[in-house]
């Protein structure tokens, strides 16, 4: 079984535009590090059916930081780590 891996899931405004990113880093099994962080998309394009499933809308955004910056504070997570996501292949795109 993994016990040292970062799990990471992103919500997205409408296709592959992302909202949101959520991470969470274990150690030996146990949670040592989380992050959490809304998205703004470059595009500001909100699908109504991805809103009501997640609950961010473009007002909620307008004022966040784009990917490229968070990624700023997130790249960390990501050196010589294993990588879990929930419907990687989606959000890898």
């Amino acid at each position: 079984m993994i016990k040292n891996f970062v799990s990471l899931d992103f919500e997205t405004s409408s296709g592959k535009n992302p909202c949101s990113i959520g991470i969470v880093e274990f150690k030996e099994g146990k949670v040592i590090d989380k992050y959490y962080s809304l998205i703004k998309p470059k595009d500001l394009n909100f699908n109504p059916f991805t809103s009501r499933i997640h609950g961010i809308s473009m007002l909620d955004v307008i004022e966040e930081r784009e990917f490229d910056e968070v990624w700023k504070d997130i790249s960390h997570f990501f050196d010589n780590k294993t990588i879990v996501a929930h419907n990687w292949s989606f959000d890898i795109a």
